[in-house]
């Protein structure tokens, strides 16, 4: 599984030997439609998985509970772990913010992150990222609730 929640591969070379291996996959994948695609391609089919990006929902400021990610944490572990009791105590307390995926029917601006959401005057949240859905054609995104409470 990738980044972008499909069968694939990430690879990962030294730079001086990138040009050399585009190369030789863009010749082996000619035959079969080989197409380049960019950051914000990867990013919106990212989005559209709600996987979430370093950066973007996980910071040193967003906890793995605030970003709905708690079924990666094991605290039945034997071994004591770096922020155990601070999430155990977080997750005893309940979360203050909670990361949310939405879709929106705009055709005039993008979802990039960093955008305030509003509800009437008042902000209840921030994006944290945002593209186009492919699927239907529609923004969509990710925001952090009630950052700005």
């Amino acid at each position: 599984m990738n980044y972008v929640g499909e069968l694939g591969w990430e690879l990962h070379a030294p730079i001086a030997q990138l040009k050399t291996l585009y190369d030789a996959l863009w010749q082996a994948g000619k035959a079969y439609g080989v197409a380049n695609f960019g950051l914000y391609a990867v990013n919106s089919l990212r989005i559209e998985k709600a996987y979430r990006g370093w950066g973007a929902e996980l910071t040193n400021e967003v906890t793995l509970l605030d970003a709905d990610m708690e079924r990666f944490i094991r605290f039945d572990k034997k071994q004591d772990f770096n922020g155990r009791a601070a999430t155990l105590a977080q997750r005893d307390a309940g979360r203050s913010i909670q990361l949310v995926y939405f879709t929106v029917a705009a055709t005039d601006s993008d979802v990039r992150g960093g955008e305030p959401i509003y509800h009437g005057e008042r902000c209840i949240g921030v994006t944290t990222s945002g593209g186009l859905w492919p699927q239907n054609r529609a923004k969509s995104g990710l925001w952090l609730c009630g950052t700005c409470q």
